[in-house]
């Protein structure tokens, strides 16, 4: 007989699952892209992609003082949020 593996928690899956009251902070929304941030990340992506695209990546990382795989996961997020 197989172990069953136990369900995975629905709210490392859905930020919105939990309790709601941080999401208002002085009775005004927070960005809802920033509770990306604090979600567990646990999966490793590869992308391939022209070297002129990762350079203006890194150009734009550049300027905005951060790094640039942080960056395109900006860019990750922002597109989910509003492709939904």
């Amino acid at each position: 007989m197989r172990r069953q593996k136990p369900p995975k928690k629905s709210i490392e899956r859905d930020p919105l699952a939990g309790d709601l009251a941080e999401v208002i902070k002085n009775a005004e929304w927070k960005n809802f892209s920033d509770y990306f941030h604090f979600v567990k990340k646990d999966k490793t992506i590869t992308l391939r992609v022209s070297d002129n695209l990762l350079k203006e990546f890194k150009k734009l990382a550049k300027k905005k003082d951060t790094k640039y795989q942080k960056l395109v996961y900006e860019a990750l997020v922002q597109y989910i949020i509003r492709a939904s």
